[in-house]
């Protein structure tokens, strides 16, 4: 996965920074610290865990970043015991 993307940048219906703020927030993060896992893989396979995923929509900004995002892929899941923690860690907050 690319790790040239812009957080600064994002959905054009939240303000500038958010998904940024709520990554560091989340913990997630300190979760993959020392997992050797960059945070888009674990996006990416954060995806693909999910049980009732059945496809993902994946944007590429050349083949390398297609090449990259395929190996990614075919790493699989994430272990479960990584992904029940992540999911915990970001459900909505009660409001």
């Amino acid at each position: 996965p690319s790790e040239d993307k812009d957080w600064r940048t994002g959905p054009l219906s939240q303000p500038a920074g958010l998904g940024q703020r709520n990554w560091a927030a989340s913990g997630i993060g300190d979760l993959l610290a020392g997992s050797g896992m960059t945070p888009m893989e674990f996006v990416l396979r954060f995806t693909l865990s999910h049980p009732y995923l059945s496809t993902t929509i994946v944007g590429t900004a050349s083949p390398g970043h297609l090449q990259s995002n395929i190996a990614t892929a075919e790493k699989g899941p994430l272990p479960a015991d990584l992904y029940a923690e992540a999911k915990s860690r970001l459900q909505p907050a009660d409001e």
